[in-house]
This record gives structure tokens, C-alpha cells and sequence, in this order.
């Protein structure tokens, strides 16, 4: 919903597009909304909010809901690796594809390189000597003495197990959701509201009004809701 529009609508090029989607939810139907429908929804109405207002950076805000903070399929997360990929990530191994990504080493002088890690493309030796620049290990005795998780939250020296340790790492530390890629990628701003206050968002009293006009209207039939859905959630927007 957009402050002064409500619901956008309008043409991307030659395709008409709305920032409304209708989904029926159930196993019998289309399933359940999950995080790639939010991701769909929001990578069409951006182009949409651009068209009708050009050259203006949009806020978007959502709840901390598992949908809004999930993160992306390929993201940097140590979590979703076992022991065995923290040191070399093989295809074989169970655990999810990572994005490539990039990390600093220190060299002599005391200057810092960048140096580029290619997760999909390169052999498993060539990925174990990265690991190794990373100085993941301080010796080979941690490295073989390290848990993959302490179950505990990260001390000080975040040493206390080999995710702490990858959790650290700047480009694991700042992995980002999905939706705050997406727009961010696309130069505007993404915010979430504050954690256990979703009435803090406007979107609930406009969603409120909506069922308020759909009790008064329908008759409480599937059929006739919908048949008037989207002139229900019209009657309401844009919102006062």
C-alpha cells in the first residue's frame, strides 16, 4: 500500500501491474504465503511505485515477521553449515548453496587485501586454503578441538566454536533479509517497525476497515467474498 495511492496500479513498460495480490491460502489451494511470495510481490510493485513516482525513494516498512526477516536461499549464514563445510564447502555435503563473497586478509606491513571467495566455483582444495587465509584456526589443534556450535551465545572473542567464529566473519556478520536486498538493490530504504508492535503499522487499521466494509456488505458466502474482494479492499484506500 502506498500513503497516497493505497494500492498502486498502473503500466511497466506495456504489462499492467498491481501491487495487490490475492492468494488463497490452504493446502487444498495454493499453499501458504511464504517468504518467495513476498519477495514476487515486492520485485513487481518497486518498478510500479517507480513509474508513478519518479525519481522518489520509498520507505519500506514491514513487521518483524519470519517472512519479512528471511533470508535469502544462497545467503553467507553459518547456521546452515556443518562442520565439514565451514572448512571446505562441497556440493556433496548436505548443506545449502552459499553465495560467493569477498574478505580481508592480513598481509605483512600491516595493510589489509581483499581477497574473493567463490563458494560454487572452485575445487575443494582451493576453497581450503581460503578458509585456512581466513585464520579461522590459530592452530591445528583448534582446529580439531573446536565443536561446530557451543549452543551458547558468542563471547567475547566469538573462539568458542567454529560458527561463532564464521558468524563473525564481516561478510556473515552482514548478511541481510531478503526483502531488505531486494530494496535496498533497488535504492530506496527498508526499515522494520519495532519488535512485538504491529499496531505501530498503519496497514492493520487499513486492513481493519476492510473487514469492517466486507461484514457489512457480504453476505458470508466464499462466492460473494470473492467476487467483491478487491471492492472491499478499494473502499478503504487510499487510506485517510
Amino acid at each position: 500500500q502506498c500513503p497516497c495511492h493505497g494500492t498502486m496500479r498502473g503500466y511497466v513498460g506495456n504489462q499492467y501491474k498491481t501491487s495487490r495480490v490475492v492468494f488463497y491460502p490452504g493446502a487444498q489451494y495454493e499453499g501458504y504465503w511464504k517468504s518467495s511470495h513476498m519477495c514476487a510481490q515486492l520485485t513487481d510493485t518497486i518498478p510500479l511505485f517507480n513509474a508513478i513516482h519518479p525519481n522518489a525513494v520509498a520507505v519500506f516498512l514491514f513487521d518483524q515477521s519470519s517472512n519479512h526477516k528471511a533470508y535469502p536461499e544462497d545467503a553467507l549464514l553459518a547456521q546452515n553449515m556443518n562442520l565439514c563445510a565451514i572448512e571446505v564447502k562441497d556440493s556433496d555435503s548436505g548443506q545449502g548453496k552459499f553465495r560467493d563473497s569477498s574478505f580481508y586478509v592480513r598481509k605483512q606491513y600491516d595493510y589489509a587485501e581483499q581477497q574473493k571467495v567463490f563458494f560454487q566455483k572452485k575445487s575443494n582444495e582451493e576453497k581450503l586454503k581460503e578458509y585456512e587465509q581466513r585464520s579461522m584456526y590459530r592452530n591445528e589443534a583448534e582446529r580439531y578441538s573446536l565443536k561446530r556450535s557451543c549452543n551458547n551465545v558468542a563471547t567475547a572473542d566469538s573462539r568458542c566454536c567454529a560458527i561463532h567464529i564464521m558468524e563473525g566473519q564481516p561478510d556473515f556478520a552482514n548478511q541481510k533479509s531478503a526483502l531488505e536486498e531486494i530494496v535496498e538493490g533497488s535504492r530506496h530504504k527498508f526499515e522494520l517497525y519495532p519488535k512485538y508492535h504491529c499496531e505501530c503499522n498503519w496497514i492493520e487499521r487499513y486492513w481493519g476497515a476492510a473487514k469492517k466494509e466486507a461484514r457489512r456488505e457480504c453476505d458470508y458466502s466464499f462466492q460473494s467474498l470473492n467476487r467483491k474482494i478487491n471492492s472491499f479492499l478499494d473502499s478503504v484506500c487510499p487510506p485517510e
